[in-house]
């Protein structure tokens, strides 16, 4: 939101823009107004997050990575969650094991230590979820203290004083009649049936309902790098397996970025449709069958379309279900990385074109719901709905939500307004601009 006279607003260059364009000089205020929301978001960003290159680097911190001593190290960002567990193979799908810590502003974390071997903890290709509940459906216990030595009658579930801890904080209620403190990550049995002497347990706990909901869900890391459709058995969610190959199966790029072209002559192509087959085409066959074509036609780039992961095939790529998982339907991340590279060795210059205006309303393989609300990285309401694509619009305003999609700042499907068209999302012309810098900037 501008809280100056956008008159008062310095933008550069904008006399020679409207002496080159001088059908823009009756929309010279409203220039001004868009480039000082720019402005203003660009400055909140250097003041709170320590500068944008750092902001846009979210991705080397959110998620799961591994650490030198080859422990795990995961953040997450779900404000309104009261509790996130991680499970998977490496655990046996344990519910209760792996709690995330609490942090400040809806940050969540958690550490695995390595293996007793010095090993990974989680090992490449195994499956991974997050699971966990939003604001509406947890349970509240609190500190209680009873003056009485009655016994006191109750089915309501209690914490006894060598099964409590310090904290007078929220707990989750899990499967086994079991809970865990949402600060020191400690797992406590929840007993049922009659308390005797109250006195004695100073930590005793009573657990209320916040609302008749109570349902713990299961998601997948909006940071994923490497999902992949299910066997029909096992449904239709996608699901998230950890991408951390060995050195030996990483590939390593032998050639440099080739200089951004003068004049740009795209090819704009699909990995999945780039067969004559009646199948999905691969990275592996577009490298060796697609691309001697291409520069043989002449042209020194090329687009790749429909690249980020998207559950829902027919959407041509523009529902993305992971903003940061190449799709698996064509190969793996290191088949992309060759194909890559080889376009580079041929002197072509690739651009991956992308989507961040909007993104899949899935639930269980998308951000939706990401943290049990319907506003996690959206707008809550009918205005996080696009009724023409049938899904999600983010919230721009949040800085957290808009450090998800900054990494895929090289192209965007988003079209700016026209200038006639003065009513239009502040937010989105600001993000725009963000984008816009870090591609010649950062």
């Amino acid at each position: 939101m501008l809280t100056v006279d956008p008159n008062d607003v310095v933008v550069p260059k904008l006399v020679d823009l409207l002496h080159r364009d001088p059908y823009l000089n009756p929309y010279e205020r409203e220039i001004r107004r868009r480039y000082g929301c720019f402005e203003g978001l660009l400055k909140q960003i250097n003041a709170e997050e320590d500068g944008l290159e750092k902001f846009s680097r979210g991705y080397e911190k959110f998620g799961l990575h591994v650490n030198p001593d080859n422990s795990i190290t995961c953040h997450e960002w779900a404000p309104l969650a009261q509790g996130l567990f991680l499970k998977g193979d490496f655990n046996d799908w344990n519910k209760l094991s792996h709690p995330f810590k609490k942090l400040d502003y809806g940050k969540w974390e958690i550490h695995i230590p390595a293996a007793p071997d010095g090993s990974c903890p989680i090992k490449h290709m195994s499956r991974v979820k997050f699971r966990g509940g939003c604001r509406e459906s947890k349970l509240l216990l609190h500190c209680s203290f009873h003056k009485s030595n009655a016994a006191m009658e109750t089915d309501r579930p209690s914490l006894s004083q060598e099964n409590s801890c310090k904290h007078i904080a929220l707990f989750l209620r899990v499967l086994d009649n079991k809970a865990a403190c949402t600060n020191c990550s400690k797992i406590l049995k929840i007993q049922r049936g009659i308390t005797s002497n109250p006195k004695a347990t100073l930590n005793l706990f009573y657990v209320g309902v916040l609302t008749p909901k109570d349902t713990m869900e299961d998601r997948l890391c909006p940071w994923a790098t490497y999902v992949v459709q299910p066997p029909k058995h096992e449904g239709t969610a996608y699901q998230h397996h950890f991408w951390n190959p060995p050195a030996n199966e990483r590939y390593t790029f032998k050639h440099p970025r080739p200089c951004k072209p003068t004049s740009l002559k795209v090819y704009e192509c699909h990995v999945g449709i780039a067969t004559e087959e009646h199948r999905v085409g691969t990275y592996k066959e577009f490298t060796a069958n697609v691309l001697p074509r291409i520069l043989k036609l002449g042209y020194n780039a090329i687009q790749i379309m429909a690249i980020m992961e998207h559950a829902y095939y027919a959407s041509f790529g523009y529902q993305v279900t992971s903003f940061f998982a190449a799709s698996s339907r064509y190969g793996t991340p290191e088949e992309l990385k060759e194909l890559v590279d080889t376009a580079h060795s041929m002197g072509l210059f690739v651009l991956l074109d992308v989507v961040h205006s909007h993104a899949s309303k899935n639930v269980m393989d998308g951000l939706n719901e990401f943290d049990g609300s319907d506003s996690c990285y959206f707008h809550g309401g009918s205005r996080g709905i696009h009724p023409l694509w049938d899904s999600r619009l983010f919230n721009y305003s949040s800085l957290t939500g808009l450090n998800l999609r900054l990494w895929w700042g090289e192209g965007s499907s988003t079209v700016l307004p026209r200038f006639p068209k003065m009513r239009c999302e502040m937010e989105v012309i600001g993000v725009q601009g963000i984008a816009n810098t870090i591609n010649s900037d950062v």
